[in-house]
């Protein structure tokens, strides 16, 4: 895997302005820097995983980009949900870094098995 310098500062800023826009949105100021960071980290992670690298062989990196995009969708719908809820920080920690640990699980069996 070749990480793509521009692509992944390109996935970066995505995801920045992605949490941004959680932090302007957010109407609960006791979880507002939460979802910020949170937003940053669990969007960033699939967005550089699915724009900013690349694999010599085409067959898993296409399952891996695949897999990516899907965790970026559900991560993005996931915060949404809690962008417009009072929610509890544990609670929201808890949910996405469960959704986190088992999509590195997932990606990296994929990444050993087809790279």
């Amino acid at each position: 895997m070749k990480i793509d310098i521009l692509k992944t500062v390109i996935a970066l800023a995505i995801s920045a302005l992605i949490a941004y826009a959680c932090h302007t949105f957010c109407k609960f100021e006791t979880v507002q820097w939460a979802i910020t960071i949170g937003s940053f980290v669990t969007i960033g992670i699939p967005c550089v995983l699915s724009m900013g690298l690349s694999a010599a062989e085409e067959r898993g990196a296409v399952m891996l980009k695949t897999l990516s995009s899907i965790m970026l969708t559900i991560e993005i719908v996931i915060n949404l949900v809690f962008l417009f809820l009072d929610f509890s920080v544990p609670v929201y920690v808890i949910v996405n870094g469960l959704l986190m640990l088992v999509f590195l699980l997932v990606y990296n069996s994929m990444y050993r098995k087809h790279m």
